[in-house]
């Protein structure tokens, strides 16, 4: 434990000498944290970022600031703490890392209270917790969801009000072609397979749209076109009537 401190203490000494440095050029000093997984093993991470007034002229100096009492010297320039293996079964107590939280309550108080003294502003960010993020995933994961749900939605009442499209995938080398039946989630197709006369059959295939290899506008094909002579069409280099889109 004494170790640790010590190493806080002295990244927090370390700072303060750039900041005294650059006392003229910084605008602002923001403290901010984020939950880093790293070969498995999750670390609490609490960074220190100078904000300049130009960061044209002072960004390289900076840099060879940081470099010289960080990494020259073989020191991370972040407070890190280790808080275990990446596990879905920790108990809720534990993701909300209150003992994480208060070294970042200590680190960003410590360099406002000392930084206050060269008229230098420090502003820390919200502390991101395990929990805050896990929550935060699940927000995003359910948003993510719905608005997929409502695009599938969309996409599958286009493309059945459009009885002009045709969809040719290539499953395994053999190419099929078909009207969307139905577009499902995770990028799956499903095609009523077209008949010789390329008239829409009954047959359903079931695919993924990563198999689609091109989009065809089936009243615009040639008159008289049988399914053979449209696969040699597609398979050829050439552009032919009806053809909206192929894959490169």
């Amino acid at each position: 434990m004494y170790q640790l401190y010590n190493d806080i203490f002295e990244k927090l000494i370390k700072y303060l000498v750039i900041a005294r440095e650059l006392k003229e050029d910084i605008q602002e000093v923001h403290v901010y944290n984020s939950i880093e997984l790293v070969f498995g093993k999750k670390y609490c991470r609490i960074y220190v970022d100078f904000k300049l007034k130009n960061e044209r002229k002072k960004a390289f100096e900076l840099q060879e600031l940081r470099y010289k009492y960080f990494n020259n010297v073989g020191i991370s320039d972040y407070f890190s703490f280790y808080l275990g293996y990446d596990d879905y079964q920790v108990k809720e107590d534990r993701l909300k890392n209150k003992e994480e939280e208060i070294h970042y309550e200590y680190i960003w108080n410590f360099l406002a209270w000392q930084m206050k003294k060269e008229e230098i502003t420090v502003k820390p960010s919200h502390f991101i917790s395990e929990y805050y993020e896990k929550i935060k995933r699940k927000e995003e994961d359910e948003k993510w969801e719905n608005e997929k749900k409502q695009i599938l939605n969309e996409i599958s009442n286009y493309l059945k009000e459009n009885q002009d499209l045709l969809f040719v995938v290539k499953d395994y080398n053999k190419i099929r072609i078909g009207k969307i039946a139905e577009f499902g989630s995770y990028n799956s197709l499903t095609l009523l397979e077209i008949k010789k006369d390329l008239s829409i059959g009954k047959v359903k295939v079931q695919t993924s749209n990563y198999n689609t290899i091109a989009i065809i506008n089936v009243f615009q094909l040639p008159k008289l076109l049988t399914k053979d002579e449209l696969v040699k069409l597609i398979n050829s280099d050439v552009d032919f009537e009806g053809l909206i889109w192929k894959k490169k």
